[in-house]
């Protein structure tokens, strides 16, 4: 169960992140854009997604993650059932959110003794000669990435971390997935619970399913 002082909590320590009445409701925007708002009355967020995550998201539960039933719905405003939903999988369904209304930017923000500060993006040039800025350690390009995923198919629906983990044990096809069990994925770095869901419905479409 996710209460507002946790909702607050999280959506709050996404950098730029401001909180704001919005009628009846409270509203988290950024760039003075609303990517999320509660509704007290029936302990519900709703969340601005793209058509995509909206799909991959509410295939974890049609109950907990549904589209609007109206007209924004179709614009990829989402409910979470927030009585029903884990912290993880609400994390990482208002990150997606956040990212969506940012346009795919996601600022960075740690912890210090005088409070939260945001890290300084520095431009970096990988082997292949992209240009781009990044905060993190991590030295990915989002150049190289965004051209090596694949355009359809399971591997398509999974966030980067998981699809390279998935990549470098050989399991590039859902016969190869079937062969492995749950709790094997999950030992495997970069994937984590968030992607199960997404990978035994692929594997459910096509009637297989994990190891057991």
């Amino acid at each position: 169960m996710i209460s507002l002082s946790i909702y607050r909590e999280i959506a709050l320590s996404l950098a730029g992140t401001t909180e704001e009445a919005h009628f009846e409701k409270t509203s988290f925007r950024v760039n003075k854009k609303i990517f999320a708002t509660y509704s007290k009355a029936n302990n519900t967020a709703s969340l601005k997604l793209s058509e995509i995550d909206q799909e991959i998201f509410s295939r974890i539960d049609p109950g907990m993650i549904y589209p609007v039933p109206n007209k924004w719905g179709k614009q990829g405003w989402t409910i979470v059932e927030l009585n029903k939903i884990a912290r993880p999988i609400f994390k990482d369904v208002l990150k997606a959110a956040y990212l969506e209304v940012m346009g795919g930017k996601l600022q960075l923000k740690k912890v210090e003794k005088n409070g939260p500060v945001t890290k300084k993006a520095t431009l970096r040039i990988c082997k292949n000669d992209h240009q781009y800025y990044k905060s993190s350690d991590c030295p990915t390009c989002p150049v190289c990435e965004k051209n090596a995923k694949p355009a359809e198919g399971f591997l398509s629906t999974l966030a980067a971390p998981a699809r390279r983990a998935l990549q470098r044990e050989g399991i590039t096809t859902l016969k190869k997935l079937s062969s492995y069990s749950e709790s094997e994925l999950l030992n495997l770095h970069g994937i984590g619970r968030t992607s199960i869901p997404k990978l035994k419905m692929a594997l459910q479409e096509i009637g297989l399913s994990f190891k057991t």
